[in-house]
């Protein structure tokens, strides 16, 4: 079952006032979700039959809807298990508080002594329409082209490789910064997802920034064929405002009357006829009722990384001897179906402390509660803070093929030492208060793979995830996150650091006070206790060969079009079909395996572009 979402216990008003005044904001976007679904017409609930069911509006399944809802005589279903997005998502400088609301599905990995501390990790997934793109921290990051050209190796197909995709990138793409758009190879205009940089820069990006620069890195576009370097990150925000796949592809299109959207519509089941999809069977959250809605020609999945193949395996496709224990009648075997779980792997065990009064905070806390609750685009609340200052690395010298081994991350942490914003309860949080930096090194080139399997045979049931953070047998991952937080702690001799007067934070973290701060012993318990999980995860419905072979583990549950093997009319669209991961954030790659699929349907039933 889905978890309980945190609420923040406040503390007395006469000590706080502002306390009260956070969390009737969360309160109020709570409910505000509930009152944006309630006021819509309800759905067309006679209509059950359309051409294409897509399952999950998130970044895929919003680009799926929309395109191919452009064939005006093609009757498209989109089903969202969460709610319709709030107006609330708009504001950069809260998505982290926005995952701590139900537009967050609450998944938490299973305990493994290998990250974490043995207590499962929160793995972050959206749950509302336009998916993760609604609660993510909307960075532009495409990965590698080699991280593509590896994809059409391993899949004996061209058409994946990094001058076929980055079409499809281009294809949606607004560029809004003026020196990106006059790069014509690497960017567009005229696209529905406006990619822009955010307005106001933190005073202490700088400083990040040229320290950057200290350790030998280039400036650079990081989406413009190689990653290795640092700039300000590209956002998919348009003047300061979140552009999630909901508003840019989804919303401008809801008019089409041949288009139909349903919120808090939890997919059970795929419905199959004849060995072929012909439907599936959802669970309306509004009556509590089953209903069945049914395709003519494809139904496809974009419900991310583990409902995919949970929703698979709840159809009978799957691995056989895991469906078999659960007494799930077995339509096709098929062992990748929630296998090869990726994601990238980082820890937030480094710390930076700010000298006194510097960022400048607002003496008036109830100011910037004001900020909260009257967001105005390209105000103060159009900002990630230190999260802009974007960092690719290579491994001790230039990267092998120009990719990049580490991102560099920069949060700003609560602050627990400036009078008046001590009262600012730890969620909600806000990257424009703090007095320290946490410097998050992100493995990009993992090697642990992991597993999503079910939990049992209620679809309403968390499915199992097993992540396998730091958990290759050769130790490659736990060797590169150790030596990613050495590069991030010896950042306080570059000469921006001393210049600014920043100085890491030596007070051991808790569960690794036994070994000497700095030491090698001391980084690896850092790694393994202080585990961060991302937003990344990836694989678990690859694409590849239809048979296991060198390198390929058990093979591919979807062939290179991603359709699902031995299913007919069935595809899936999301990060679960990535053969292996891109180098960077997986929102923008996520968003052209939509494209794709759009293209790969459409050229399907006699519809090319």
């Amino acid at each position: 079952m889905q978890q309980t979402t945190p609420v923040p216990t406040p503390a007395p008003a006469d000590t706080c006032p502002a306390v009260t005044m956070f969390t009737l904001f969360f309160v109020s976007l709570s409910a505000r979700g509930d009152r944006d679904d309630l006021q819509r017409p309800p759905p067309a609930l006679r209509a059950t039959e359309f051409d294409f069911i897509v399952v999950g509006g998130g970044s895929a399944g919003c680009v799926l809807a929309s395109r191919l809802s452009e064939v005006a005589h093609w009757r498209v279903l989109l089903l969202e298990a969460g709610r319709a997005e709030p107006e609330e998502t708009r504001a950069p400088a809260t998505y982290r508080n926005l995952q701590l609301t139900d537009m967050n599905w609450h998944y938490r990995s299973e305990p493994e002594q290998s990250h974490c501390n043995n207590t499962g990790c929160p793995c972050p997934k959206g749950k509302v329409l336009g998916g993760s793109s609604a609660i993510n921290g909307f960075v532009y990051i495409r990965g590698s082209p080699q991280d593509y050209d590896d994809w059409g190796d391993a899949l004996q197909d061209d058409t994946w490789r990094w001058t076929s995709v980055l079409p499809f990138f281009l294809r949606s793409e607004n560029v809004l910064v003026d020196d990106l758009a006059q790069d014509t190879t690497f960017h567009s205009r005229g696209g529905e997802l406006p990619v822009e940089r955010l307005p106001n820069v933190d005073p202490v990006n700088k400083v990040l920034y040229n320290a950057m620069l200290d350790i030998g890195l280039p400036e650079r576009d990081p989406n413009a064929g190689i990653q290795v370097g640092v700039s300000l990150a590209q956002t998919t925000t348009l003047n300061g405002e979140r552009a999630s796949a909901n508003r840019a592809f989804l919303a401008p299109v809801r008019h089409r009357p041949n288009l139909v959207v349903r919120t808090r519509a939890h997919v059970t089941r795929v419905l199959l006829r004849h060995g072929q999809a012909c439907g599936v069977e959802y669970r309306d959250g509004y009556s509590g009722q089953l209903r069945r809605a049914y395709a003519n020609k494809e139904v496809v999945l974009s419900a991310g990384v583990m409902n995919t193949p949970q929703i698979l395996m709840l159809s009978g496709i799957g691995p056989k001897q895991h469906l078999s224990s659960l007494g799930i009648k077995v339509v096709q075997d098929l062992p990748a179906v929630g296998e090869n779980l990726m994601n990238h792997v980082t820890s937030l065990g480094i710390e930076y402390l700010l000298p006194d009064g510097w960022p400048p905070l607002p003496a008036d806390i109830n100011a910037r509660v004001q900020d909260f609750t009257h967001f105005v685009p390209g105000g103060p609340l159009s900002s990630l803070g230190p999260e802009e200052v974007n960092a690719f690395v290579g491994w001790r010298g230039p990267a092998v093929d120009d990719r990049p081994v580490f991102n560099l991350r920069f949060y700003g942490d609560i602050p627990k030492s400036h009078g008046a914003p001590e009262c600012v309860p730890a969620p909600p949080q806000d990257p424009l208060y703090y007095d320290r930096i946490l410097v998050t090194p992100v493995v990009l080139a993992c090697r642990s793979v992991g597993s999503v399997r079910l939990r049992s045979a209620d679809p309403l049931a968390a499915p199992r995830i097993r992540l396998n953070l730091l958990g290759d047998r050769e130790g490659h991952d736990l060797t590169a996150l150790v030596a990613a937080l050495q590069l991030a702690a010896s950042l306080e001799d570059t000469p921006a650091f001393r210049a600014a007067n920043l100085t890491l934070n030596r007070a051991p973290l808790a569960g690794c006070g036994r070994e000497a701060f700095g030491s090698v012993p001391y980084w690896r318990c850092v790694a393994r206790v202080h585990t961060l999980n991302t937003f990344h995860a990836a694989g678990t419905a690859r694409m590849g060969p239809a048979a296991a072979g060198p390198g390929h583990g058990q093979g591919g549950a979807l062939d290179p079009r991603m359709r699902v093997r031995g299913v007919p009319r069935l595809r899936v669209a999301d990060a679960s079909v990535f053969p292996s991961l891109p180098r960077g954030n997986t929102n923008a790659p996520v968003i052209m395996v939509g494209e794709r699929a759009a293209h790969f349907i459409r050229q399907t039933w006699g519809q090319a572009v």
